[in-house]
């Protein structure tokens, strides 16, 4: 039978622990007996999906912008900057979605994915990142099998043309938007054809992956007297990670919490160290125990 502990543990503080069976003790049981763990508060990170302002790529919406604009949040940070140009048939608009703005508390960097809502139809398709991107004299970006891409980058400097858009991890973004980016900021850019009589209307969902795959060492905390670290009652449940307290507004300072930090399914996680250059590798799935 399984055991859920909620206590104190002497040396450590508050912690939850999820045992397999209820014949282990769980003040004693060594954290490095993963496999009679479901949760161990102690060692253990979640998997969270943050979500952040989407855009809606549809004539109404472009027509209404200006054609330079940013869109903040509610905490008044800049999330999304963009600009379009107009031509008779379409709007050719240009996205950088600001990571570390939408989220300042982020700490690492960020491994994002897009969803596309089609709005006539409700389908959601994933866009694939490319590692860089070539567009032609006309500005057209390169068609392929995907139905849409993004590019993650930092950016490195600007150049005077759009020959080459930012790579995945350092890059350099046209001059036209140097005052979008900072150097040395991450975003993600998006670029697509919006057309005037509505053909093709899609809403872009973008979301930050927060995954238990970073090999850097847990952080250490100071020791702080009278922090509240778990709350359990019929309105709300949180538990606090080591150092913060329940009452935290770092979205990163809670392990669960009812009011905005609820972890996400992850379907398995692990190391795997000897990935050859410019290789795949296939991780099959365990077995169901």
């Amino acid at each position: 039978m399984t055991q859920t502990f909620i206590g104190y543990k002497p040396g450590v503080g508050p912690v939850l622990k999820c045992l397999k069976y209820d014949t282990d003790d769980p003040l004693t049981l060594a954290n490095t007996a993963y496999d009679r763990f479901f949760f161990n508060s102690e060692t253990q990170n979640l998997s969270y999906v943050f979500t952040t302002n989407a855009f809606y790529y549809r004539a109404a919406e472009i027509s209404a912008l200006p054609t330079s604009f940013s869109i903040s949040n509610n905490l008044g940070n800049t999330v999304i900057t963009g600009r379009y140009g107009e031509a008779s048939a379409f709007y050719n608009v240009t996205t950088y979605y600001k990571i570390a703005s939408a989220y300042p508390s982020i700490g690492y960097v960020p491994l994002s994915e897009f969803r596309m809502v089609n709005l006539l139809n409700n389908r959601v398709e994933c866009g694939s990142f490319y590692n860089k991107a070539y567009v032609a004299d006309g500005g057209h970006r390169i068609v392929d099998a995907q139905q849409f891409y993004t590019i993650m980058g930092r950016c490195t400097g600007y150049i005077s043309n759009e020959t080459t858009m930012p790579t995945v991890y350092a890059g350099q973004i046209s001059n036209t938007d140097s005052g979008r980016v900072a150097i040395g900021e991450w975003f993600v850019w998006e670029r697509k054809n919006v057309y005037k009589d509505n053909r093709d209307p899609n809403a872009f969902f973008p979301n930050v992956w927060d995954l238990p795959a970073d090999s850097s060492p847990m952080r250490s905390y100071g020791y702080v007297a009278g922090l509240e670290g778990f709350r359990a009652n019929s309105s709300e449940f949180i538990l606090a990670r080591p150092g913060f307290d329940v009452n935290t507004t770092n979205e990163f300072g809670t392990i669960i919490s009812s009011r905005n930090r609820s972890p996400a399914l992850c379907v398995m996680n692990g190391v795997r160290n000897s990935i050859p250059v410019n290789g795949s590798v296939t991780i099959p799935a365990p077995p169901p125990e």
